[in-house]
C-alpha cells in the first residue's frame, strides 16, 4: 500500500476529493496515505470508491483488497484481489466458489446500487465515501 512520500497534504487532497468526489486518482491516493496512517476503515472506503470508478485499474483493485485484509475482511478481499489478478491474467480465483455474485461486495449486485452516489443514498451517508474523509 506504500506509496512513500506523497506530493499533496492529506487536507488538500481531501479538499480535491470533496470538490470533485468521482477523481478517482485522488480517491486511490487518499486511501493510500490514510492506510499509511493506519486508517484501514476510511481507506477501504476511499479505495473501494475508487474501484468503483474504474473497476478495471489493477492497483486500485488491489490495494482494496489487501485494505479489505488488514480490517479483517476475507471476502471483500477475495473478491478484489482475485479481480486484480484477473486483471494481470492470473486465471485462478481466491476464496470464491464458483456461485459467488460477481459483483463487488462494497457496493451490491445487480439488483443493488452499484455506483458510489448512488449506494451512498442507499445507505447510511456517515458511510457516502465523501463524508468520511474528514
Amino acid at each position: 500500500l506504500s506509496l512513500g512520500v506523497f506530493v499533496e497534504s492529506l487536507p488538500d487532497l481531501r479538499e480535491r476529493v470533496r470538490r470533485c468526489p468521482s477523481d478517482s486518482k485522488s480517491l486511490h491516493t487518499l486511501g493510500a496515505m490514510l492506510a499509511e496512517r493506519g486508517e484501514y476503515r476510511r481507506s477501504f472506503i476511499c479505495h473501494r470508491a475508487a474501484a468503483v470508478i474504474r473497476p478495471e485499474d489493477v492497483k486500485v483493485l488491489y490495494d482494496c483488497g489487501t485494505t479489505a485484509i488488514r480490517l479483517g475482511r476475507a471476502a471483500d478481499a477475495a473478491w478484489y484481489l482475485d479481480k486484480a489478478f484477473r486483471g494481470l491474467g492470473l486465471g485462478f480465483e481466491l476464496m470464491r466458489s464458483a456461485t459467488a455474485d460477481p459483483a463487488p461486495p462494497a457496493f451490491g449486485c445487480s439488483s443493488g446500487p452499484t455506483d458510489r452516489s448512488t449506494w451512498c443514498r442507499a445507505n447510511s451517508t456517515t458511510t457516502c465515501p465523501t463524508l468520511m474523509l474528514g
